[in-house]
């Protein structure tokens, strides 16, 4: 806009100042620049404004999640399949260019046995020891004192019992992988 209004009264006047190069076409051309260059400022600032920003927070995340995937030997194709995305948006998740939804949080702890807390936070174990365990413990912890006691005296004796009946069918198969 500086330069229009710099060279706008040159040609209100009929005598365009041939000497110094300007003219019509060449002042028409520095226009079509100017604009093209505040089209181009315009865009380069909306796909600033789209671009995700990544905090530390998320930046641990993904770690944390390329960990786990790590950890139980998957590459990205199968881990994402499991997620039910594919390989290249799962991709740009690992790379911060897509955020981590929260249902994709979720499915990860719950088919894998992930500690939701471990994954939010980095405290605690990576997997949960059961599938089972957080069911287990919210219910435990729902029971007075005397049935907590009595429910763990039971699982003692449950136990017993499957280490009785687990026994013979150990020493049949070591005496069949191994004999005499």
């Amino acid at each position: 806009l500086i330069i229009v209004n710099n060279y706008l009264p040159v040609f209100h006047s009929e005598a365009a100042d041939v000497s110094s190069g300007l003219n019509k076409k060449n002042f028409c051309a520095i226009i079509q620049s100017c604009i093209c260059i505040l089209f181009m400022i315009n865009y380069m600032n909306c796909i600033t404004a789209q671009m995700p920003t990544i905090t530390q927070e998320v930046i641990t995340l993904i770690q944390r999640l390329k960990s786990i995937r790590k950890t139980l030997r998957l590459n990205q194709t199968d881990f994402a399949r499991h997620l039910g995305i594919t390989q290249t948006a799962y991709s740009m998740i690992e790379n911060g260019n897509r955020p981590l939804a929260e249902k994709y949080i979720k499915v990860i702890c719950s088919v894998f046995h992930v500690n939701e807390h471990w994954f939010r936070t980095g405290e605690g174990e990576m997997f949960l020891s059961s599938p089972y365990e957080t069911e287990f413990m919210e219910l435990f912890e729902r029971l007075t004192p005397a049935t907590q006691q009595y429910l763990l005296l039971m699982a003692k004796e449950l136990l017993h019992t499957q280490e009785q009946l687990l026994t013979p069918e150990k020493k049949r198969h070591s005496r069949e992988s191994h004999p005499q």
